[in-house]
């Protein structure tokens, strides 16, 4: 009876096992205007323990999502509809409160001068999307957030 009774008075108290069990994730926020690839993406790193991942669309959407979600990373593409990635990233790194986000940046632009440019704009990392898997991407995401 003694051993009930404490149990009752801890999940009270609330320091049961639920409520001792930290619960934070890691936003992910994932910025492609390809449907396809933006849901395969999302469900790869949900699938992921401990991931939350957001989609935006738009370039002009992602400041606010940014500030509104504060993710741990950002996958960026570079052809988007309403601004290009490369000035997504330029706002972002531009941005006291947000340039130590990392930034992956996924695209199929491949030339030297791209990936250059994404570099010295601040992403961490550039993956061409046609010759990544998810998992890869995954594993790149992991690798970032250490």
């Amino acid at each position: 009876m003694k051993m009930k009774s404490k149990n009752i008075l801890s999940n009270v108290l609330g320091i049961g096992r639920k409520m001792m069990k930290k619960t934070t994730s890691v936003k992910i926020l994932v910025v492609e205007d390809d449907k396809m690839l933006s849901r395969a993406l999302k469900s790869a790193l949900d699938s992921e323990e401990g991931f939350d991942s957001f989609v935006v669309a738009d370039g002009l959407e992602v400041y606010d999502a940014v500030v509104k979600i504060q993710p741990d990373v950002i996958l960026l593409d570079i052809i988007l509809p309403g601004m290009d990635g490369f000035s997504v990233l330029k706002q972002l790194k531009g941005d006291d409160r947000l340039k130590k986000i990392p930034v992956i940046v996924l695209s199929n632009l491949d030339t030297p001068v791209d990936v250059q440019s994404a570099k010295v704009l601040g992403a961490e990392k550039y993956i061409l999307k046609a010759k990544s898997s998810l998992e890869f991407i995954v594993k790149e995401v992991k690798n970032v957030i250490k």
